[in-house]
């Protein structure tokens, strides 16, 4: 942590990618949380999941993937669009969120909601057969990974042919409202890795100030 920096509060209900988002007294940055994580306030707000998933083609016993799920904002989303019939895969990195979900999910009387801890960089992280789910969502994930290519690998890998996966992530740093800029991943970046691994990318869009959105579709 930078001297004079002020300690950034851990906030356990959101994370992404297994990196513990913070929240600081001085404002929304991002932030080392003093114990080799980093660490950045980020507001749904900014997004509306609900706006951002219609763009999706998903049926009432649809199966989806949610890579990163964190506070789950996506994934309580995606389970009030399918209804009961489906099934929402919850991935997380970090346990306590993803019980956190699971606490949520049997309160709210969810049971399509499957909460599973996992490492979405090792080979078939997610533990999910090939070719089981219609959609994957990466949510702010990609940009908090040292290998998002292996990320994207195993959407394929679990993606059905034709399945879409929709990655929504930050256009800029702005001035450290975001990640760092060296972390930033772009739209460009993004379609590229995409496309070197099948994916035909369908849309591109921007649903909010900070944030791009794309949908991309893999092979039948």
């Amino acid at each position: 942590m930078r001297k004079g920096a002020r300690r950034p509060i851990v906030d356990p209900g959101f994370a992404l990618g297994g990196r513990a988002l913070c929240k600081s007294a001085a404002g929304p940055r991002y932030v080392d949380d003093g114990v080799g994580r980093l660490c950045y306030t980020f507001a749904m707000g900014f997004l509306s999941p609900k706006e951002v998933l219609s763009s999706l083609h998903l049926r009432a016993d649809s199966a989806v993937a949610d890579f990163g799920a964190g506070s789950g904002a996506y994934t309580f989303a995606l389970a009030e669009r399918i209804g009961e019939e489906g099934a929402v895969y919850a991935f997380d990195i970090q346990p306590d969120l993803v019980g956190r979900i699971a606490r949520e999910a049997q309160e709210r009387g969810l049971s399509q909601i499957k909460p599973r801890a996992a490492d979405l960089e090792a080979p078939q992280g997610s533990g999910l057969s090939e070719a089981s789910v219609d959609a994957v969502i990466l949510s702010n994930i990609l940009f908090q990974s040292d290998r998002p290519e292996a990320i994207l690998t195993e959407a394929r890998r679990v993606l059905r042919p034709g399945g879409e996966v929709l990655i929504v992530d930050w256009l800029d740093s702005f001035g450290g409202l975001g990640p760092p800029p060296e972390r930033v991943i772009l739209p460009e970046r993004a379609k590229a890795m995409l496309e070197s691994l099948g994916f035909s990318v369908e849309r591109e869009w921007v649903p909010a100030d900070h944030h791009w959105a794309l949908i991309a579709r893999k092979p039948r």
